[in-house]
């Protein structure tokens, strides 16, 4: 399966964000998956669940911000920060943490092996 084609199957979940991978994104798999973990980080903070919600109606505002993002909800700015970053060898994986306190953060990948209990 090619990238516009696993772009595609989620379609049905965002519009202006799919245009926006089909037509302008350099990095389209890529931004795929950082903006839906922005859609996954406003679903875990208002507690609902994924299927309780019109993802359609979930927009991330584009184009993508390197360390943060905007969201609307039905038309409306949602009052939360949305901290964006990667991590991994060549930053492979996105991450999105959203909170309503107004904080600057640095992510500090810790191997779990260096954990102690």
């Amino acid at each position: 399966m090619t990238d516009d084609e696993y772009i595609n199957e989620f379609s049905l979940q965002a519009t202006d964000e799919i245009y926006y991978l089909a037509n302008q994104s350099q990095q389209k798999l890529f931004d795929l998956y950082r903006i839906w973990t922005v859609k996954e980080a406003y679903v875990k903070a208002i507690g609902t669940g994924i299927a309780a919600i019109d993802l359609c109606q979930v927009c991330v505002e584009l184009p993508l911000l390197e360390s943060s993002a905007r969201v609307r909800a039905n038309g409306e700015f949602v009052p939360l920060n949305f901290i964006t970053g990667t991590l991994g060898d060549n930053n492979k994986y996105a991450f999105t943490v959203a909170t309503s306190c107004d904080v600057k953060c640095t992510v500090q990948v810790v191997d779990i092996g260096e954990l102690r209990a």
